[in-house]
């Protein structure tokens, strides 16, 4: 019976202030069909007392304490005969007769003790404490006992390391089952149960700290209990405890250290600088034999294993601080070159965190900023600004040892993840740019060139631009070939397309990378774009698309350019939905950080609102996109959004107020098709045609723009056949999908299109143009909505709206709409409130019964 003295008195006793662990004892119980139950853990993490702690709940139990005595088999076997016997008061005549026969190995010894206990009928537990310390030769024996026991007989067994090889094989045969040592680890909760049995009390910042440290280590739990005791100071207390203090120290060296092989203390010593134990990092640290060595320290518990295979083992926290202490001081010379290891190691393995840390620690500041550098490029092309910023971070807590280049990469960092700190940098390091290196001048003015370039002073960019590849820009690395994406775009702002169209082709002829290509063919598809040469531009953008869907990432930053891309496309094509869709998506990842992209977003949204009919919001989106101008110094920018203004008023039938505005255009090319459209409203043929002379004919845009103000002119002249050249022009146009220009171009020559609408016309392209002349400016399938509700709610929220009624969640909303999931978020609540409803569920109902769905 439970707590019968005699029972009782081999299992050990309990500490007087225990606290008991229900989980613990029902993990040992469970499966008690299985002969054996390994308890396995680290040295002091609780498997003598847990083990105890449920024997004494137990009927029967006989428990054997095993030492460096019975490592011996004979030793061993007799000792597990004697006690069984005496815990079933009756002498094993078979094994007692086996182990007085001479033998050379101990097969005959486990079978006969198993014959022995088949009369056993009420239940009996062998506890065997301390497994670990027996031969090799008395795990193959019990190896041979544990199968052949009766149902009614169970070994429990504690071990500081996991099963030998002879007893793992027990587990095919559903013999053996190996508790985790992460069962034994103490939780938050009963890491404060047990200060509290010891009249402690922590604050919740303090119980975190001695978690933290403690990592559920039960023999640390108490070596802090006793620091708490002695001090008054709970904070000091647990300071000296997480730097490990001598009691602490002492116990690793003497119950823990002092038992393992030299060549396993060596390898724990030289891998405490790593945070993970993943194989790699450990050879590329103790060569070749730290792969056998990890499996050796595994087996014997003395790094943590956390649960599951998808993270790899680390040092116990107080271990691993204990052995750095000793490497630091006891051999600082080989510290350092442990750290510059582990730091090649982490770069080798993309871990930025990690090789920055180490090279830190190692001293070596120049390896950590390059490292940076090297990876900055790759995660920038991924869009992951974040992760920029916190890298960001690490390189500037190691301002202590800084040198001007430093300063540079540091900038640069900055500037990728479209940070307004940069500047401070570039500051900072430019009284000594003739004192840098040669390749850190060139970074100095590619970065000097990419802040500008993001602040919109191009003349600036351009000119640091010159700079940087006088300086002999090598522009097969990463960085300057996303410079060279920044020249790209630059060009576009400066009307030079034919020169962002070479720096792009270039760069996608020379990508090494996904990402690399995914990059080019996205600005690529977005200088095609700009141009007029809508097919390709689908093209190269759907090809970038799939590359960044693959990735299976958010969407970021490196997606605006071929997002940009397809909603310039769609709004030329007058698919105003899908222009806004994309638009609006390439707006939010740009809005705030880049603020060039983000003005010729906007333009591009006030054209989309203007072709729409929402002549109010075009004026707002106008407006804000006004509000980023002054930031700009290049004329063609400026002309960009007074252009606009230009157009808008002669939307709007302000012919006078146009004309008035046509000397705020400085770029003579833009100025010239501005005047044609104001000449062409006032009916001046010959102040169009003057014009017309002047207007470029470079991209497909132009030619277009010109072919269409030439038969307009034709027109304003009383020209013959003026239905077969738009019959003709129309056609011309169909190859690309070109739309918007017959709506908004085209005024007096409206009622000629439809017969330009010849069956010749792809049927797509023929029914867009129907649309237009019919004056819808939604697509067809799209819902008659009551006025009421569809004047309250705009585009984007009634394609947000739809996605409600789906199954997809807000992320996955956000993924298909490409936009943040903020933007998701804001557009729901707008929703909500315009519909009068307070949940999702409401908001499609309502929307059902309006029709909007």
């Amino acid at each position: 019976m439970p707590g019968d003295a005699n029972i009782l008195a081999a299992i050990p006793e309990l500490p007087s202030i225990h606290l008991p662990r229900r989980n613990v004892l029902d993990e040992i119980d469970r499966a008690p069909a299985v002969p054996l139950t390994l308890v396995t853990g680290f040295s002091g993490a609780g498997k003598s007392t847990a083990v105890a702690a449920w024997a004494r709940g137990r009927p029967r139990v006989a428990w054997l304490s095993l030492d460096a005595a019975d490592r011996n088999p004979e030793v061993f076997w007799r000792s597990v005969v004697s006690m069984v016997g005496q815990r079933l008061d009756e002498t094993l005549a078979k094994a007692s007769a086996e182990l007085s026969r001479p033998r050379t190995s101990f097969h005959g010894v486990a079978v006969a003790l198993a014959h022995d206990l088949e009369r056993v009928r009420e239940p009996l537990d062998i506890v065997l404490d301390g497994i670990h310390v027996v031969d090799e030769r008395v795990h193959r024996s019990l190896a041979v006992l544990v199968p052949r026991l009766p149902w009614s007989v169970r070994v429990v067994g504690t071990s500081r390391c996991g099963p030998s090889r002879a007893l793992s094989a027990l587990r095919s045969v559903n013999c053996l089952r190996v508790l985790d040592p992460s069962v034994l680890r103490f939780s938050i909760t009963e890491t404060r149960e047990l200060l509290l049995l010891h009249d402690i009390v922590l604050s919740s910042q303090d119980l975190a700290l001695l978690d933290e440290s403690a990592d559920g280590w039960v023999a640390g739990i108490g070596f802090a209990v006793r620091l708490l005791k002695k001090q008054s100071d709970p904070a000091v207390a647990l300071r000296m405890f997480a730097e490990v203090d001598g009691t602490t120290a002492r116990y690793f060296n003497e119950a823990v250290l002092c038992d393992i092989p030299a060549a396993l203390r060596r390898f724990l010593r030289d891998t405490s600088v790593l945070e993970v134990l993943d194989t790699a990092r450990c050879v590329a640290l103790t060569g070749p034999a730290g792969a056998s060595l990890l499996e050796n320290a595994v087996n014997a518990s003395l790094v943590a294993t956390p649960p599951g295979d998808e993270e790899p083992p680390r040092h116990h926290r107080l271990l691993g601080a204990h052995l750095r202490n000793r490497l630091r001081t006891g051999d600082p010379e080989r510290a350092t070159r442990m750290h510059r290891k582990a730091g090649e190691a982490c770069a080798a393995q993309a871990d930025v965190d990690g090789a920055v840390m180490h090279y830190s620690a190692a001293g070596r500041d120049d390896l950590a900023f390059r490292t940076v550098i090297q990876y900055a490029v790759e995660w920038c092309g991924q869009g992951e600004s974040e992760q920029l910023l916190r890298w960001a971070g690490l390189l500037e807590r190691l301002e202590r040892r800084w040198h001007p280049t430093h300063a540079v990469d540091l900038a640069i960092v900055l500037l990728l993840a479209g940070s307004d700190r940069a500047h401070t940098y570039l500051q900072a390091a430019e009284p000594f740019i003739d004192q840098l290196p040669q390749d850190s001048r060139v970074r100095f003015h590619v970065a000097a060139s990419l802040l500008a370039s993001q602040s919109g002073d191009i003349v600036q960019a351009l000119a640091e631009a010159a700079a940087a590849r006088a300086s002999g820009a090598p522009m097969d690395h990463p960085l300057f070939k996303l410079f060279t994406l920044h020249l790209a775009r630059m060009h576009v702002w400066r009307d030079d397309l034919a020169a962002a169209a070479a720096e792009t082709a270039r760069l996608r002829q020379n990508a090494q990378t996904t990402v690399e290509r995914a990059l080019y063919l996205g600005v690529e598809a977005w200088v095609q774009a700009v141009a007029g040469d809508l097919r390709q531009s689908s093209q190269d953008a759907a090809t970038a698309a799939q590359i960044f869907e693959d990735m299976a990432g958010e969407p970021s930053s490196a997606s605006a350019d071929w997002m940009r891309a397809v909603g310039l496309v769609a709004l030329e094509r007058h698919d105003l939905a899908r222009a806004e869709q994309f638009l609006i998506g390439s707006l939010d990842l740009t809005l705030g950080r880049r603020r060039t992209y983000s003005l010729t977003t906007l333009v591009a949204l006030a054209q989309l609102a203007n072709a729409a009919g929402e002549v109010d919001e075009a004026w707002r989106w106008w407006e804000k996109a006004r509000g980023l101008l002054q930031h700009h110094e290049t004329n063609v920018l400026r002309d960009l959004v007074g252009g606009l203004e230009i157009r808008f008023a002669l939307s709007g039938g302000e012919v006078t107020r146009a004309a008035a505005l046509l000397p705020t255009i400085a770029v003579d090319s833009r100025r010239a098709g501005l005047e044609a459209r104001v000449a062409l409203a006032r009916g001046d043929s010959a102040a169009a045609r003057t014009a017309l002379v002047r207007m470029p004919h470079r991209t497909p845009r132009e030619r277009l723009l010109a072919s269409m103000f030439e038969l307009r002119t034709w027109s304003l002249e009383g020209g013959e056949s003026v239905a077969g050249r738009l019959t003709a022009l129309v056609r011309s146009a169909s190859v690309d999908g070109w739309v918007r220009p017959f709506h908004e171009e085209m005024p007096e020559l409206q009622v000629l299109l439809p017969d330009a609408l010849d069956d010749q016309l792809p049927s797509d392209y023929r029914k867009a143009l129907q649309r237009v002349v019919s004056g819808s400016e939604r697509d067809s399938g799209a819902a008659v909505d009551p006025p009421h509700v569809y004047e309250e709610l705009s585009r984007r929220e009634l394609k947000v709206l739809d996605l409600l009624a789906s199954d997809l969640n807000q992320g996955e909303i956000a993924r298909r709409l490409f936009v943040s999931i903020n933007t998701v978020k804001t557009q729901i609540r707008s929703i909500h409130r315009k519909l009068g409803v307070s949940s999702r569920e409401e908001a499609v109902r309502v929307a059902r019964h309006l029709r909007l769905l």
